[in-house]
């Protein structure tokens, strides 16, 4: 079986984090290519408005969170368009773990019935999250796989199966809220009940968006008018997601688990 594709996106203002990632890589055995992200800084906002509506009461889109969309929107397109039948997509400012070269240089324990395979984690302390045992092992003898039922977000780092990401990028063609919610916020991702989601614990990548773009516009965002409303449509969305929730726990055994960082 052949490696999986590794993209990297990457700002063209931010060689420096190229370089970075890039020598990480390359020291991790990792055959990647860069994806040219879509610039914030560069587009106007109505034109990229057009593009993502962003039109969610509880998740608005500012307009750094919509060119982030559209950069992945744009690498799953350009995965499509090749031969390649294993994503992995990796946002530039992430840290790594040496053993996601043995991760991705076989693409045969990943198949269509794994869904989106997240990679990364944002935070340094424990989270608790609603799982279940998956039904393949991973080619690691120090991680383990396990099928997602509750929301972990973050999009610095995912695998699919090509044919998941064709049902992404149908799904999401004008995503009406972030990216990260669209793959791993249950009530926005129709393909978290089926084919699912999995997370690879301990992680293998961290992202903690220091010093980003998104990091300054998600900041800015709680200062606007209007934000205790969208924390309250929040707090329903939670609320919806509760049967969901008890129908994992219940049908396929789903269990609240703590991991740490």
């Amino acid at each position: 079986m052949g490696a999986i594709e590794c993209r990297v996106i990457n700002l063209q203002r931010r060689s420096d984090r190229l370089g970075d990632i890039g020598t990480r890589l390359d020291a991790a055995g990792i055959a990647w290519v860069r994806h040219l992200a879509t610039d914030a800084a560069e587009h106007d906002p109505d034109s990229l408005a057009a593009r993502i509506p962003g039109r969610s009461w509880a998740y608005p889109l500012s307009h750094v969170e919509r060119a982030c969309a559209a950069s992945h929107l744009a690498a799953w397109a350009a995965f499509l368009a090749g031969p390649a039948q294993v994503l992995c997509v990796l946002e530039d400012d992430v840290r790594f773990s040496s053993d996601l070269g043995t991760l991705l240089a076989d693409e045969g324990w990943i198949g269509p019935a794994h869904g989106v395979v997240k990679l990364d984690a944002n935070s340094a302390k424990p989270r608790r999250a609603l799982v279940s045992p998956a039904q393949v092992a991973l080619p690691l003898a120090r991680h383990d796989l396990w099928r997602l039922w509750s929301r972990r977000l973050g999009g610095g780092g995912y695998i699919a199966h090509r044919d998941v990401v064709a049902r992404l990028a149908d799904l999401h063609a004008r995503p009406e809220l972030p990216i990260d919610h669209c793959l791993f916020n249950p009530p926005y991702a129709p393909h978290f009940r089926a084919p699912g989601v999995h997370i690879i614990e301990p992680p293998l990548v961290f992202h903690d968006h220091a010093g980003s773009d998104m990091q300054g516009a998600r900041r800015d965002q709680t200062r606007r008018a209007g934000w205790l409303a969208h924390k309250f449509a929040r707090e329903v969305v939670g609320i919806k997601a509760i049967p969901r929730r008890a129908w994992a726990m219940v049908t396929k055994g789903a269990r609240f688990q703590e991991f740490a960082p």
